[in-house]
């Protein structure tokens, strides 16, 4: 199958572990042994399920290609099969998202600070992104930047900047109130794939409100949210949250924060959503965003396949900056 390089990676890899399979088949008494050979057959079954889905949709997409040919051919009209074509193009980027991310390591778990730049930015990004973790089948643990613990939080170090752990409903919950004393918050999330496509939205992201909103935003109309990738991990050790990776980002430079090249510009006034640095343009309503996921991250993936992007894909997946070392904490 032709494709990005990406995707190809993945049916690579599905050769290569039939090849380290079929050499560790047999009978055998060593545990290790029998514990990687099962880790290869389940990692195994699920890229050849994914590409399984990927051929499924090309081949029903050069179905509706071949149909339309031969209408062509013998003059007859096409556009009735518009309808097919597109569902069938839908069906092959259903997938995609998933297979060009297929083969990396470190793509089900991230650790990310958030940081709210402008008053009421995060009832706009961060909320919804919380009530979409259940659909996704995504889990997550929030702690609050100077939250102190409560009577039923246990013995949780009072000195420890990050609040104890939170539920995502507990931070809507929290959101909702009038008045509020945080503008960070740490996200540990965890499911499939979510430490690729979360990982995808680091970086400045801005959302223009609407004319009728723009009181809720700052003097410009615009708020913002910062997202700062801690590590593609998501559980954190009792000796690693003095880790520098995982401090607040300071309040003084936050105005040199707002002011930077968005990695995400949510347009509500004209009902889009810019991608990296606007390389990439989504006719959406921002208020859609998550829902949307997937189609931002193919979008964003595919810009990697363009060598005229400027983009490279390996800062995004491999460990990078502050995050860099306590991601070599977790794979000691």
């Amino acid at each position: 199958m032709d494709g990005p390089r990406a995707a190809r990676a993945a049916q690579e890899q599905i050769d290569f572990l039939l090849t380290q399979l079929s050499l560790a088949s047999g009978p055998s008494r060593d545990r290790r042994k029998e514990i990687d050979a099962a880790a290869l057959q389940a990692e195994h079954h699920r890229l050849s399920e994914l590409w399984g889905q990927l051929e499924r949709a090309q081949e029903e997409m050069h179905g509706v290609e071949e149909l339309a040919l031969m209408a062509l051919l013998e003059g007859e009209e096409v556009r009735g099969l518009a309808g097919e074509a597109r569902a069938a193009w839908d069906g092959v980027r259903k997938v995609l998202p998933r297979a060009l991310v297929a083969t990396e390591s470190r793509r089900d778990a991230i650790t990310l600070i958030l940081e709210e730049l402008d008053a009421g930015a995060f009832e706009r990004w961060l909320a919804p992104l919380l009530r979409q973790l259940p659909r996704r089948g995504w889990s997550a643990t929030l702690h609050i930047d100077g939250e102190r613990a409560g009577p039923n939080d246990g013995a949780w170090p009072a000195s420890r900047r990050w609040g104890p752990p939170r539920a995502p409903g507990d931070v809507l919950e929290a959101l909702d109130k009038p008045k509020r004393g945080f503008r960070s918050v740490l996200l540990r999330c965890t499911g499939a794939y979510a430490g690729a496509f979360l990982s995808l939205e680091r970086g400045l992201h801005r959302v223009v409100a609407r004319k009728r909103d723009a009181g809720e935003a700052s003097d410009d109309g615009r708020m913002h949210v910062f997202v700062h990738f801690v590590a593609h991990a998501a559980d954190i050790a009792e000796d690693q949250w003095e880790h520098r990776s995982l401090a607040p980002p300071p309040a003084g430079s936050a105005a040199a924060r707002r002011r930077g090249a968005a990695a995400r510009e949510l347009d509500e006034v004209e009902g889009a959503a810019l991608i990296a640095g606007r390389r990439a343009r989504i006719a959406m309503d921002p208020a859609w965003y998550w829902e949307r996921l997937d189609e931002v991250a193919l979008t964003h993936l595919l810009l990697f396949e363009d060598e005229g992007s400027g983009l490279d894909r390996s800062e995004y997946f491999s460990a990078g900056g502050d995050g860099a070392a306590l991601d070599d904490l977790h794979d000691a």
